[in-house]
């Protein structure tokens, strides 16, 4: 099984996609419909946790607009968070290769850099929508 699912290319996926624009699932023909005719969804990413009631509404606004159940509207419009490091002290290593062949650890060398700051992680606040959706 793994090894087929290794298998599988770009041209695979997008070959099933275009099956499953016409397919009975209401879901999975729409998304496949908008990944076939390249209508990707919008994402707004910001530093701050998304609004609950503006994101109620935008849910709701979603849910009218494409006439979707209850159940089906986490499919088209979502919120979540993602966090990455800039660097990782200990873990991550950022080497500096000085003319004289020498290689340090720039956190050893950068007067300018605050490597504390940089080994907290950064999270970023998005959500998720078809484009076109009325604000």
């Amino acid at each position: 099984m793994l090894a087929h699912f290794s298998n599988l290319d770009d041209y695979d996926i997008f070959s099933a996609l275009k099956v499953w624009v016409n397919h009975k699932d209401m879901i999975l023909s729409k998304l496949s419909k908008a990944l076939v005719n390249r209508r990707l969804f919008k994402i707004e990413m910001g530093n701050e946790k998304i609004d609950e009631s503006w994101f109620a509404n935008l849910q709701d606004r979603v849910q009218s607009q494409y006439k979707l159940k209850d159940d089906e509207v986490d499919y088209f419009c979502f919120a979540d968070h993602t966090s990455n490091y800039t660097y990782q002290p200990g873990s991550d290593r950022i080497n500096i290769l000085f003319k004289d062949g020498t290689v340090k650890d720039i956190a050893e060398v950068s007067d300018q850099l605050n490597i504390n700051v940089m080994g907290k992680p950064t999270t970023k606040y998005f959500v998720c929508y078809p484009k076109g959706v009325d604000l």
